[in-house]
């Protein structure tokens, strides 16, 4: 059983309800005394109220609350010594029961009537209410008529209410006049911007639409006065003029104005690939298509998913009719493909593709909207043909004669632009190049791949798994392991281990500091990495290596043992000096202190 418990639960049995893992309780009266603790950690006071505020819901069957009221009653003792429960329990059905009707034939049952009494009349009337309903319903053609003659007399009537009020009042000036002679027709509005009627009138789509910028609702985002015109940056325009100065001296080929055109994007769903026209639209949020294009893609309207419960803005603020379905597919440009939730609306007549699934398929760049800097100069003896070449470091230099610092910034935003292109092929007219022209673009690669650390990397990278690298990298490695053998081996030669210290042997400590061997200390105990502990006089204890410890002579250690000393033998007679005293000799004022006490 422990093994479907969760660690709370184990503590609470362990620590809590002091339950050992080893008890000769069995599982019952565990469980038992689990549920006890349960229903203790609540308020008996609440549990009573939920109880006596059970209602039926709207829609619910009589057993699901049935068995909803016996589940809080098993949580609370509703009659301590089991006489009044069931009175309790069908006092709460009587005033949980939602139907009126059901109530009424409950108290017209026997004034003794037990539960189980009251329970089979609340499932037998919903039973036999069910089942007239049942018969009594008309059939789904005839409903179907009845609702189509209610929709179609409403829309009668409100046409008929559509029309006398167009006559009393005109929604776009709010006065009485003939058709075409509406003095608001010439009128914009200020709150949504478009012309036909005049502000605050019925006929303003703005009317309920809340404005982003000041929180308020009557007015579109663009027409909103509190909004503040963006302010000019003075660097920006004087950069912009210095970047016109710089690139006037570069060939430059222009180009009229160009308007969107559609990009062909294959589709694939369900296996399917089909080609379509669609319009890369920077400012959508969603990729969407119309109706007509599901029977170019060959997608049912019937498998189409239900769209999310979002509101769908146009560009000029206005909402769009809410959308038919969802589907996912597959969008595919050349190398580049993404999958894409495509969605489906009524009145799209051009596809849109959304501003993520333009960059997902590389139509526009990842740091977009920031202006892609353009080089107009490129040294000419890189290009040759056929070859697949890098670019070199030959655009550090700005292209114009007297640089600026504006100039070298630009130019060099603009060489990183271009090193982010790994390989190009050069195509020229003539297939045939010299050889001197080859020679002279793979120098010039060279130099560039010397200097540009980026180049290094890149050679350090390929160049390390060739087989010839390899074997020079294994030598390199031994040559490192025997010169670091080498050398142990000479330190070694004049260096000896210190000998181990015993427990009980006096010791000098090093202090690491000032490198003084300022405190004594005798060694209680040994570690296991040549550390020793020591303990001072003062008591405090110590952990110190072997090199940090200096042993200290005994005192009766002789500490000259190349003198020889004569024996003393047993016969010479014993003088005074070598008779040991009895007592220890003390100094006077010692001897004093003993005799005061």
């Amino acid at each position: 059983m422990r093994m479907c418990l969760t660690l709370e639960t184990q503590r609470i049995l362990e620590h809590t309800l002091s339950i050992s893992p080893d008890t000769d309780k069995t599982v019952d009266e565990v469980l038992d005394e689990l549920q006890e603790h349960i229903k203790n950690s609540r308020n008996e006071a609440l549990r009573r109220r939920d109880l006596l505020n059970c209602k039926q819901r709207q829609g619910e069957s009589f057993s699901d609350f049935y068995v909803r009221i016996r589940h809080i009653s098993e949580e609370i003792d509703v009659c301590p010594g089991k006489t009044c429960e069931e009175t309790q329990l069908k006092m709460v059905i009587l005033m949980g029961v939602c139907d009126e009707e059901l109530v009424q034939k409950l108290l017209s049952l026997d004034t003794t009537p037990s539960l189980q009494d009251i329970v089979n009349t609340c499932r037998a009337y919903e039973a036999t209410r069910s089942a007239t309903s049942a018969i009594r319903a008309p059939s789904s053609q005839i409903n179907a008529v009845s609702t189509y003659k209610r929709n179609k007399q409403r829309d009668q009537s409100s046409a008929i209410q559509q029309s006398s009020a167009s006559v009393a009042a005109c929604r776009n000036c709010g006065h009485e006049h003939e058709k075409g002679k509406c003095s608001a027709a010439d009128k914009f509005c200020s709150n949504c911007g478009r012309q036909g009627h005049f502000t605050k009138s019925p006929a303003c789509p703005a009317t309920n639409v809340q404005c982003h910028n000041c929180k308020r609702v009557g007015h579109y985002d663009r027409c909103c006065r509190s909004r503040k015109p963006a302010p000019q940056d003075r660097n920006t325009t004087s950069y912009s003029r210095s970047y016109h100065q710089k690139t006037k001296n570069c060939r430059r080929v222009g180009s009229p104005q160009k308007t969107p055109t559609l990009t062909t994007v294959n589709l694939t769903y369900g296996g399917t690939t089909t080609q379509l026209d669609m319009l890369p639209d920077t400012g959508a949020d969603i990729t969407v298509i119309g109706r007509r294009h599901l029977k170019m893609l060959r997608i049912a309207s019937s498998s189409l998913r239900s769209p999310p419960p979002t509101t769908t803005f146009t560009a000029d603020g206005s909402s769009m009719a809410p959308a038919l379905g969802t589907c996912q597919a597959l969008l595919s440009i050349g190398s580049r493909s993404c999958t894409a939730t495509i969605y489906v609306h009524e009145d799209v007549q051009t596809p849109l593709l959304s501003y993520g699934h333009c960059q997902e398929l590389a139509i526009i760049s990842r740091e977009f909207p920031k202006p892609i800097v353009q080089v107009k100069h490129v040294n000419k003896s890189v290009w040759c043909a056929g070859k697949l070449l890098r670019i070199p470091d030959a655009l550090s230099r700005a292209p114009v004669s007297r640089p600026t610092p504006e100039d070298e910034m630009a130019c060099a935003a603009a060489t990183a632009h271009l090193r982010a292109i790994v390989t190009i092929n050069a195509v020229t007219p003539n297939d045939n190049s010299p050889p001197q022209d080859t020679d002279r673009t793979l120098q010039e690669l060279r130099d560039a791949s010397r200097v540009d650390p980026v180049y290094i990397r890149l050679r350090d990278c390929v160049t390390s798994g060739f087989p010839t690298w390899q074997a020079k990298a294994e030598d390199c490695d031994r040559r490192a392991a025997a010169r670091a053998e080498l050398v142990q081996e000479q330190y070694n030669q004049h260096a000896r281990p210190l000998p181990r210290l015993r427990v009980g042997d006096t010791v000098r400590i090093q202090n690491p500091t000032s490198l003084r061997w300022d405190k004594v200390g005798v060694v209680m105990s040994c570690g296991r990495s040549r550390d020793y502990e020591v303990r001072l006089p003062s008591g405090r204890v110590y952990w110190r290596n072997r090199r940090f410890l200096r042993p200290i002579n005994p005192p009766g250690v002789d500490p000259l043992p190349h003198i020889p000393e004569p024996p003393v033998s047993c016969t010479d007679p014993v003088t005074e000096s070598f008779i040991a005293p009895t007592t220890p000799r003390r100094s006077e004022r010692l001897q004093r202190t003993e005799s005061a006490r």
